[in-house]
C-alpha cells in the first residue's frame, strides 16, 4: 500500500541536474550534478517549501505524485531535472512507547505496509529496563487492549504482534506473587522468580512441605479461572457449562502419587494464586470444599493437572 503524505511527515528530496553549475550544484557523477536537500517538513496546511519551487501542496499526495509535482516545478528553473522523494518520517505511522523503557517517545513503524513488530519497537525505545519475568507489556489499540509478560513475549514468537499506527505500548513493572498457607516451611507471600513459574517452583520457593505436619495427599491451588477454562474441564467431566466470567476453582494435587511430580512441573502458576497444604486427612477437606458452594469448582489431578 502506497503511503499518503500528510501534515507532520518529513520527506527527503534529491535533485539531479544535467548541467554543471546548476541550481543545486554539488559533487556527483561527471556531467551529472545532484544535491540532497535537508529534511523537509510538511506543515499543518499540507504545504512544504522546496528551494526554487516554492511552497507546494504535497499533503494528501502519494510519494510518486509529490515527486512529479516537485520535478515539474523545478523543470521551469533548470534543465531536465530528475527528482527522488523518500518518506523519512511518517507521523501517521508512529506508535507511542512509554513506561520503563530507555527512551520513551514516538517511534516510526518500519515495515513497508506501515506496521512494525512489538519487540523491535520496544528495542528502538531503548529496551525494557526491568527484569523480563516481572515486566508487563500492554498494547492499547483504540478501545481494545491486551497485556503480556515480557519473558513470555520473548519466548513465544507468536505473541510478537504487528503494531499498527496509533497503537500505544506501555511497559511497566509488575511483580507477580502467590501465597502459600498451611503445612509448609515458609508460609508467606512470595514473588515469581521467572516468567514460566510452575507449581513445583512455588513449592520449592516456599521451602517445601513440612514433613512433620503436611498431608501429602492434600495440596490445593485456589484461583479464579476464566469460564472457558472451567467449561473445558467440566466437559471432560460431563459437567454443565457455566456462564459466569470468573469462576473460583480449587485444583487438587496428591503428592503420594508418583505422576504428581510431573503434574506439578507442568502446572503453570498465575498471579495471586493461593497454595494450601493441609495437615488434616484429605477426606475431611473434601467435606469442607463440597459444603462451601456449588459455584466452587474442584478440579482433581486426574482432570486438571494431567490435561
Amino acid at each position: 500500500m502506497t503511503p499518503i503524505l500528510g501534515a507532520g511527515d518529513v520527506i527527503g528530496v534529491t535533485v539531479w541536474e544535467s548541467v554543471e553549475g546548476g541550481l543545486f550544484a554539488g559533487g556527483g557523477v561527471q556531467g551529472l550534478r545532484s544535491a540532497a536537500l535537508a529534511d523537509i517538513l510538511i506543515d499543518r496546511n499540507n504545504l512544504a517549501f522546496i528551494p526554487y519551487a516554492g511552497r507546494l501542496k504535497l499533503g494528501g499526495k502519494s510519494v510518486e505524485a509529490a515527486r512529479q509535482i516537485i520535478q515539474t516545478k523545478l523543470a521551469k528553473e533548470t534543465l531536465k531535472p530528475q527528482v527522488e522523494v523518500r518518506l523519512k518520517s511518517d507521523k501517521k505511522h508512529r506508535v507511542a512507547v512509554t513506561g520503563l523503557v530507555g527512551k520513551p517517545g514516538l517511534y516510526q513503524l518500519n515495515l513497508a505496509d506501515g506496521s512494525g513488530r512489538l519487540i523491535e519497537t520496544i528495542a528502538s525505545a531503548g529496551g525494557a529496563q526491568g527484569k523480563s519475568h516481572r515486566t508487563s507489556v500492554k498494547v492499547m489499540r483504540g478501545k481494545r487492549h491486551g497485556s503480556i509478560n515480557l519473558g513470555r513475549l520473548y519466548s513465544r514468537p507468536a505473541y510478537d504482534i504487528n503494531l499498527l499506527p496509533g497503537d500505544k505500548v506501555i511497559v511497566s513493572d509488575e511483580a507477580r506473587t502467590f501465597t502459600v498457607l498451611g503445612a509448609i516451611n515458609k508460609a508467606s507471600e512470595h514473588e515469581f522468580t521467572k516468567w514460566n513459574f510452575m507449581l513445583v517452583d512455588a513449592l520449592a520457593v516456599a521451602g517445601g512441605l513440612d514433613d512433620a505436619r503436611a498431608d501429602r495427599t492434600g495440596v490445593f491451588v485456589f484461583r479464579f479461572e476464566h469460564r472457558r477454562v472451567v467449561n473445558a474441564l467440566r466437559r471432560r467431566a460431563d459437567g454443565e457449562n457455566l456462564r459466569t466470567v470468573r469462576v473460583p476453582v480449587v485444583y487438587q494435587l496428591n503428592l503420594m502419587e508418583p505422576q504428581s511430580v510431573f503434574h506439578a512441573k507442568a502446572f503453570q502458576m498465575q498471579d495471586q494464586d493461593t497454595i494450601l497444604v493441609t495437615n488434616a486427612p484429605l477426606h475431611q477437606w473434601n467435606k469442607v470444599l463440597n459444603s462451601v458452594s456449588k459455584a466452587v469448582f474442584l478440579a482433581r489431578s486426574g482432570i486438571s493437572f494431567a490435561e
